[in-house]
């Protein structure tokens, strides 16, 4: 029914990871200043030290180098983190640091960047320091700010890995025409951003697919639905709907469940095998039934499902209740609610019930 897209990340191979090194190597001074400079004094190997001098950065002397590096600690960054940031943005080390590093983090801080917030981004996106202030900066920042809410979130936002005015700007547009609310939009950016680093194309498509479904825009559920399908890989989805139906799930079954909780296809095939089994083969549920309770997919299998159904069988064992009498409020139900009505109503038993469910719970 449908053709869904592959995860748009590449993966390299692992063979071309001992590939032999590029010609270049042959023809680069391995010991000019650039290089020693790289492995000395911000912690490079030398293959990477070679490979940076000839593609970002080139210096006879230390003046300019340090000059940053001396910035950037009086800004208050360890010397970890200004490692980790050059490692991933040598270029760094060629910025004006008054004229292009200052206004980048006093704008930041104006907006409330905390130390520790700089410092993430520095490390984690060290670039954003090189880009334009009044080209890209403010205005992803202004256009962004409008879907988050807070000047915070906003500044994390085009802080990240993901190109504002090729992705997120075009992704956020389609969302809209599709019909989805600012407020979805925002907290999407927040929980899922990896919908917003596929291409436009991608989201596209999976916009048609899931209103195939007939799922409404408006509903929170829409947008997650949407993520699922943008970021699963096609062979990923398909071993999941397998596993379903191995358990006796009609397709349909599966994507009418979709439609109300997409959660249902982000866990492993493990997992609904194991939930399946539990429910199947030891509770005595029909698999439909199953998929029909489809929040229980969303509990822990370790931390809620066996130990609580560990607790009932010890009390079927005694005959305190009846097997056929299971319902899955009692998976539902808050920790107290579950205690006071299947461990601390039973006096005699409860301290063995107590210690069984919490054994249960310890278990990894």
């Amino acid at each position: 029914m449908f053709r869904f897209l592959s995860n748009s990340f590449n993966y390299s191979n692992r063979s071309s990871e001992k590939a032999k090194k590029p010609i270049f190597f042959q023809n680069v001074n391995q010991d000019s200043f650039t290089v020693q400079y790289l492995m000395n004094k911000c912690g490079f190997s030398r293959e990477k030290a070679v490979i940076a001098s000839i593609k970002y950065v080139k210096f006879d002397k230390p003046d300019q180098p340090d000059s940053v590096i001396c910035f950037l600690k009086n800004q208050g960054f360890t010397e970890s983190q200004i490692r980790k940031g050059i490692a991933s943005c040598p270029r760094i080390l060629s910025a004006n640091s008054e004229n292009t590093l200052l206004p980048k983090i006093e704008f930041l801080r104006s907006k409330g960047a905390t130390k520790q917030d700089l410092a993430g981004i520095f490390v984690f996106m060290p670039s954003i320091f090189r880009r334009s202030l009044e080209g890209y900066i403010l205005p992803s920042f202004n256009f962004i700010r409008e879907f988050l809410g807070s000047d915070k979130d906003a500044i994390l936002a085009i802080s990240s890995r993901f190109e504002i005015e090729t992705r997120v700007k075009p992704n956020i547009e389609i969302l809209l025409e599709a019909g989805m609310c600012r407020s979805d939009i925002g907290y999407f950016i927040k929980k899922r951003p990896l919908l917003f680093s596929h291409s436009p194309d991608a989201l596209k498509e999976s916009v048609k697919l899931v209103q195939k479904l007939g799922m409404n825009p408006r509903n929170h559920s829409y947008g997650l639905a949407l993520a699922i399908v943008t970021i699963t890989r096609r062979s990923t989805w398909n071993k999941r709907m397998e596993a379903y139906k191995k358990w006796g799930c009609s397709e349909d079954d599966v994507l009418r469940t979709f439609k109300i909780l997409p959660s249902v296809m982000n866990i492993s095939e493990e997992k609904i095998n194991a939930i399946m089994s539990l429910f199947v083969h030891e509770i005595g549920w029909q698999s439909s039934k199953v998929v029909k309770r489809y929040f229980m997919f969303t509990l822990s299998l370790n931390k809620r499902m066996i130990p609580r159904w560990s607790v009932y069988r010890e009390l079927i064992a005694k005959g305190l209740v009846k097997k056929e009498a299971v319902k899955s409020t009692m998976f539902t139900m808050k920790e107290d609610l579950f205690l006071k009505k299947f461990v601390n109503c039973c006096k005699n038993e409860a301290p063995v019930l107590l210690k069984l469910y919490i054994e249960k719970q310890e278990i990894k």
